[in-house]
């Protein structure tokens, strides 16, 4: 991913306009539907970490397509977190996360080109992660307590600090040149 001067400096402007947002955190280890663990933030690579919910599915999907510029970039992860508190019984969490699996599966097969354009020899389903929160022990370290009709946003610079929170994403296409003022153009176009 290319990371201009003038994103790093507004990323600096941000830490210190915003020292809350700045401040570092300590990371927690949460396991993904793919059963694997991952530490959120992670360090050494920027990082957007996304919040959905069943209703938001439609939305999301739109959202994420906004990062694919950015896909099997070496220095960027994108995770997302679903937020299913109180509406998945404990029976059908397998079912519930197989579903997502498939969806996982489908969408590694979507962003290859992406990959293949930045250069990335790595398998984009490796680098998909979805943390299903049942009971909002995760959400709650992002302080999203509380369950939203509305895709948010969280990014993390390589060293896992907090730079930046979007919380309003009704405009994709804000949301897109956002990102791209954030990180810069790149080599895989939209």
């Amino acid at each position: 991913m290319k990371v201009t001067l003038l994103s790093l400096l507004a990323c600096l402007v941000t830490a210190s306009f915003f020292p809350a947002l700045a401040a570092d955190t300590a990371p927690i280890q949460a396991q993904d539907v793919d059963g694997q663990w991952r530490t959120l933030p992670p360090k050494g690579r920027f990082t957007i970490v996304m919040y959905t919910n069943a209703d938001l599915e439609s939305e999301s999907k739109t959202l994420s397509k906004t990062l694919d510029p950015y896909r099997g970039a070496q220095d960027f992860l994108f995770m997302q977190i679903v937020d299913l508190r109180g509406e998945i019984p404990g029976i059908a969490r397998r079912m519930a996360e197989k579903q997502i699996r498939k969806e996982l599966d489908i969408e590694a097969t979507r962003v290859k080109p992406f990959y293949v354009k930045n250069g990335s020899k790595a398998d984009p389903r490796s680098n998909l992660s979805t943390i299903v929160d049942y009971g909002g022990s995760y959400l709650a370290r992002f302080n999203w307590d509380d369950r939203v009709e509305m895709v948010r946003f969280v990014i993390y610079n390589s060293k896992g600090v907090e730079i930046r929170r979007l919380d309003n994403t009704s405009d994709p296409k804000a949301v897109a040149n956002f990102f791209r003022s954030l990180f810069g153009s790149n080599t895989a176009e939209q």
